[in-house]
C-alpha cells in the first residue's frame, strides 16, 4: 500500500465470510496487518544468515548447537562439508559424530566434552581427527566449544565451531 505521503507499507490481509444459519453468505469481514518491520526484519536477517554461511564457507568453519533440553542437534551447511556430506542429506546425531569421529580420537573428544561438562567449565577445546564416510579421508579439525548453563550450572546449550586444519 501507497499512504498519503507516498511511503510504501506491506500488509497482510485477513478475509471471513459471514454466514447465516442457514449457510448463506450475509458479508465479509476483512482486517488488515502493517507488516512492513516485520519484512524488513526478516530481509535484514536473511542478509545476516547469508553472510555468516559465505563466511563459514570461505574461512572452512563449520558451526553446530546442541540443545541438551531437547537433544537436538543442529550443523551447519559448512560443517556437513568439513564433514564430507551434502548439507541437510541427514539429521545430525550424536552417534553420526562420533562414527567420523577418527576410531583413535573418540575417547580423547568424549572425555574433553565429559569433563568440561562435569567440571562446569564454560567451554573447552580439541584438535583430532575425522574420517570422511564417503571416502575414507582423513581430516584434521580444531574445535572450540562453550556451553550455556542456567543460574544452578546445569548446563542447557553447547554452542561450537569446527575448523578444518588439515592444510595446516
Amino acid at each position: 500500500v501507497v499512504t498519503r505521503t507516498g511511503e510504501e507499507r506491506e500488509f497482510a490481509w485477513h478475509n471471513a465470510l459471514l454466514r447465516d444459519a442457514q449457510g448463506h453468505v450475509i458479508g465479509s469481514l476483512s482486517s488488515g496487518e502493517d507488516i512492513t518491520e516485520r519484512r524488513q526484519t526478516e530481509h535484514a536477517l536473511s542478509r545476516t544468515l547469508s553472510l555468516l554461511s559465505r563466511s563459514e564457507e570461505i574461512s572452512h568453519v563449520g558451526s553446530w548447537e546442541l540443545d541438551l533440553t531437547e537433544n537436538r542437534l543442529a550443523w551447519s551447511d559448512e560443517l556437513f562439508r568439513i564433514f564430507g556430506l551434502e548439507p541437510g542429506e541427514l539429521v545430525p546425531t550424536d552417534a553420526i559424530f562420533y562414527d567420523i569421529l577418527h576410531p583413535e580420537d573418540r575417547d580423547a573428544v568424549g572425555a574433553a566434552y565429559e569433563d568440561a561438562l562435569r567440571d562446569g567449565r564454560e567451554s573447552y577445546e580439541s584438535t583430532h581427527r575425522l574420517v570422511r564416510p564417503r571416502t575414507g579421508e582423513v581430516r584434521f579439525v580444531h574445535e572450540k566449544c562453550s556451553f550455556v548453563r542456567d543460574p544452578d550450572g546445569h548446563p542447557l546449550q553447547v554452542y561450537g565451531v569446527v575448523e578444518d586444519i588439515t592444510a595446516r
